[in-house]
C-alpha cells in the first residue's frame, strides 16, 4: 500500500467538511489498493483542547490552534478512504488508548501508537518503512514495534503498541460488562494507585490509565478471563523501554498492559471539568464502554 502523511491529509481537511471534497489529491494521483497513513505531529490523545503547544495533527506554527479532534480525525479517514487504511501510525505521543482506538476503529484496520510522549527523534523511519509498504501489514506489527523500543531502549524512552483496530469494539463489549457488573467497587478504585501515562506534563496527568490494572482493581485483584482473552486479541504487540535515559517515563512493567484508558471522576477542578464534559459528549467509548451508565455513581 502507499504511505499518505499527514501534511497532506491536514491540508485538505477543511475541504473536506466545507466544500464536500470526497477523496485526497494524492490518492487520486496515485491509486492503491490499499493505503496507511503515518501522522507524525504533536498529540495528546483524545483529550479536546490544546495544552501547551500539544494537539493532534498540528498544522502550522509552534501555538496554531489548526489543529483536529479525534472524532473529526476519524470522520475524515472514513470519508477518504471507506475501505479503512491497512494501518494508521501515530508519531505523535500519548495517541496510544482506547478512546483512539475506538474511534478509528471504522477507518482503520491496525494502529500503532505510544501511550507516552514520543522523543524528538521520532520513529526510525530506516528500518521501520519497509515494513510500511509490506502488504500483509499484520504479519510486521511485530518488528515495526520491536525495532522503535530497541531505537530508544538506551537512548531514550517509550512505549508502543500494535493494536487490532476491529476487535475494538469486543474490547468496549469486555469493558462494559466489567463496569456494570461491578459498579458497587468503581468507587474504591483509589486512581492514585493506578499507573497513569500523561507523564511529561502535569496539564496531561490523568489523561490515561493503564486498563488491565484499573479492570484487576475493580475487580479486586484479577481480571476475568474473557476480558483479558479479549484484551489480548486487541493488542497483538506491547512493549516498552526497560532502561528509560529520563526517570519521569519510567514503566511499571508489573502494572502495563499497552492500553490506556480514561477514567471519569467527579473531580470538580477546571481541568478534569472540561475533560468530563467533552469525555460524555464527544467520544463515542464513554457510551460504549459502560462510563454512561455509572455516571450516577462516579459522576459529580
Amino acid at each position: 500500500g502507499k504511505i499518505l502523511s499527514n501534511f497532506l491529509l491536514l491540508r485538505y481537511l477543511k475541504k473536506i467538511f466545507y466544500n464536500s471534497v470526497a477523496e485526497l489529491r494524492m490518492m487520486s494521483v496515485y491509486p492503491s489498493e490499499s493505503y496507511g497513513i503515518i501522522f507524525g505531529s504533536h498529540g495528546s490523545g483524545w483529550l479536546p483542547t490544546i495544552t501547551g503547544t500539544r494537539s493532534i495533527g498540528q498544522d502550522g506554527g509552534r501555538y496554531s490552534s489548526d489543529t483536529a479532534l479525534i472524532p473529526e480525525l476519524a470522520e475524515v479517514l472514513r470519508t477518504v478512504n471507506p475501505q479503512k487504511f491497512d494501518f494508521v501510525l501515530f508519531d505523535a505521543c500519548m495517541m496510544g488508548c482506547a478512546e483512539v482506538y475506538y474511534e478509528l476503529k471504522d477507518a482503520a484496520k491496525y494502529c500503532i501508537a505510544s501511550v507516552l510522549d514520543i522523543p524528538a527523534a521520532r520513529f526510525p523511519y530506516a528500518s521501520v518503512m519497509p515494513y510500511l509498504y509490506e502488504n500483509a501489514i499484520k504479519e510486521y506489527l511485530k518488528p515495526i514495534c520491536k525495532d522503535y523500543i530497541d531505537y530508544y531502549n538506551y537512548n531514550g524512552w517509550g512505549t508502543i503498541s500494535a493494536v487490532d483496530c476491529n476487535q475494538m469494539e469486543g474490547l468496549a463489549e469486555a469493558v462494559r460488562s466489567v463496569i456494570l457488573s461491578n459498579q458497587d467497587s468503581l468507587k474504591n478504585v483509589d486512581i492514585a494507585d493506578l499507573q497513569q501515562y500523561g507523564k511529561g506534563s502535569s496539564n496531561f496527568k490523568g489523561y490515561a490509565y493503564d486498563m488491565l490494572q484499573f479492570i484487576e482493581k475493580l475487580c479486586g485483584g484479577m481480571a476475568p478471563d474473557d476480558f483479558t482473552q479479549q484484551l489480548k486479541k486487541t493488542v497483538i504487540y506491547t512493549d516498552y523501554t526497560h532502561d528509560p535515559t529520563s526517570s519521569l517515563y519510567r514503566i511499571d512493567g508489573d502494572n502495563y498492559s499497552g492500553m490506556g484508558m480514561y477514567i471519569p471522576n467527579s473531580f470538580t477542578t477546571p481541568k478534569y471539568l472540561l475533560w468530563n464534559n467533552y469525555f460524555k459528549s464527544s467520544i463515542v467509548w464513554y457510551h460504549a464502554s459502560g462510563w454512561a451508565e455509572t455516571e450516577s455513581i462516579w459522576g459529580n
